[in-house]
């Protein structure tokens, strides 16, 4: 069984134009228009052990990610802008 501690939330949002690509972090109480992004319902795939979350509601979400910081990247698709964005903010926020 494999576990990490997460050091970070990164919800992928960009769309295929030449918005420039940018990297932004959230406050997801503020931003509730994201929840959906990472809301998922319970599914085939979902142990069942977990059944039990299958109310999960987005104050749960919100509760749960309190101390995780939030990222979203946005803008046109751009991998190679993306990587280095994101080493930039990750080491930037590991200091």
């Amino acid at each position: 069984k494999l576990e990490a501690k997460a050091k970070a939330l990164l919800i992928i949002d960009w769309e295929n134009n030449t918005e420039p690509l940018k990297l932004e972090q959230v406050n997801l109480n503020t931003r509730l228009d994201l929840l959906p992004a990472i809301m998922k319902a319970p599914s085939i795939l979902t142990p069942k052990i977990h059944d039990e979350k299958a109310n999960t509601s987005a104050q749960d979400y919100l509760d749960f990610l309190s101390d995780l910081p939030v990222y979203i990247l946005s803008g046109g698709i751009n991998p190679e802008k993306a990587i280095a964005l994101i080493k930039e903010q990750l080491i930037k926020s590991w200091q």
